[in-house]
């Protein structure tokens, strides 16, 4: 507790002379055993007057005989701790930061978000893990399913649809979205996409990444047994960096800040040709959003899969495609996405139940799984 700052006495003058020998008297006619309390009921009037001198000529020209408490009471600081979720970044990210070359702003207040980020992300974790352990039984965790694909291409719809049908079933399940925009980092990223600012490319990656690594309650959620759908993930992350053929920022480099996230049970890329996600509302409000970026980005998943691109590579693919780990490729898989909301949705369900069905029988393990 921070000391007091005592001021000096009042001036005795009418009004306070009249209190105190009030008080002294009420002293005198109180019984002895009471002496401890009478102690400290005179010690809290005095403490007071001694901040404030005002307040005894108030109490006695309010009741002239009786002593009341002042309306607030000098206790002791309390030691008792109250426990916080940190969240911790890859040490790879920050060393990455500090080697870049300096940014223009906002790109350099990076630094300055990731040490907010603990205060902006604790509340947060701790409602989520408060959720947890009053709605989730022991036993089964649940699934984490990620939807992928071009923009454009109804990962939005369909994340909403899947989620209707765990609803139904009766299983927990929330539903997130990456980029996450509402947070610090989120509304950098926000910027960039929408091009009202410029950020160099290995810089705006470890953004995404981080802005991913902020949502830390999703292995609390999926070890309590709610299952997540995710509305794109880390493979976005690090095919649509890839696919600006930066030299410097090949799938191997973009992975990095990856490893140690929740690795998704399954991962459904919904295919679209860029002419097709075209035609769809929307288009070309984004930066991304551009036909030979999002040709490349189409290939690269194609390439996880190992499988050929209905319309082939083009040349500078192959460096790309040759440094891609059989890992990310182990839980994708490539979902028609050219047919109507509810086909598309069908297909969709028939492949997330069998996940859920692994899952549930502990053949995907019976923890959650990271990326390694």
């Amino acid at each position: 507790m921070a000391a007091v700052t005592r001021q000096p006495f009042a001036p005795l003058d009418g009004a306070r002379l009249q209190n105190l020998t009030s008080l002294k008297n009420r002293q005198n006619a109180s019984p002895l055993g009471s002496g401890g309390k009478r102690k400290a009921e005179l010690f809290e009037a005095d403490d007071a007057e001694n901040v404030d001198p005002s307040l005894s000529a108030k109490r006695s020209k309010a009741d002239g005989h009786s002593l009341k408490k002042p309306a607030y009471v000098l206790t002791r600081a309390s030691n008792v701790s109250t426990p916080r979720h940190h969240v911790r970044f890859r040490p790879e990210i920050l060393i990455l930061i500090h080697h870049s070359p300096p940014l223009s702003s906002p790109a350099a207040s990076l630094l300055a978000a990731f040490t907010k980020l603990e205060h902006s992300m604790a509340s947060i974790n701790d409602l989520a893990t408060a959720a947890i352990a009053s709605s989730s039984g022991p036993g089964k965790r649940g699934a984490f399913i990620v939807l992928e694909g071009l923009d454009r291409s109804g990962k939005t719809t369909q994340a909403k649809l899947l989620e209707q049908r765990f609803v139904e079933a009766g299983r927990p399940v929330k539903v997130m979205r990456f980029p996450d925009r509402s947070t610090p980092i989120g509304q950098m990223i926000d910027g960039y996409l929408k091009s009202d600012v410029e950020m160099e490319d290995h810089a705006i990656h470890l953004l995404f990444s981080a802005n991913r690594w902020e949502a830390a309650q999703i292995h609390a959620l999926l070890a309590g047994g709610t299952t997540i759908i995710c509305d794109r993930f880390y493979h976005s992350g690090m095919v649509y960096s890839a696919a600006k053929r930066n030299p410097s920022l090949p799938l191997s480099w973009a992975r990095a800040p990856e490893r140690g996230l929740p690795r998704p049970d399954a991962v459904l890329f919904l295919d679209l040709d860029e002419d097709q996600a075209r035609a769809r509302g929307g288009w070309g409000g984004e930066v991304y959003e551009r036909a030979d970026m999002q040709r490349r980005v189409r290939r690269l998943f194609w390439a996880l899969v190992g499988k050929q691109p209905p319309q082939g590579y083009e040349d500078g693919d192959g460096a790309l495609v040759s440094v891609a780990e059989a890992e990310d490729g182990e839980d994708l898989v490539i979902v028609d996405a050219g047919g109507s909301v509810e086909d598309v949705a069908e297909d969709i369900w028939r492949r997330v139940e069998d996940t859920v069905r692994r899952v549930d029988k502990g053949e995907l393990g019976d923890g959650v799984r990271q990326v390694r």
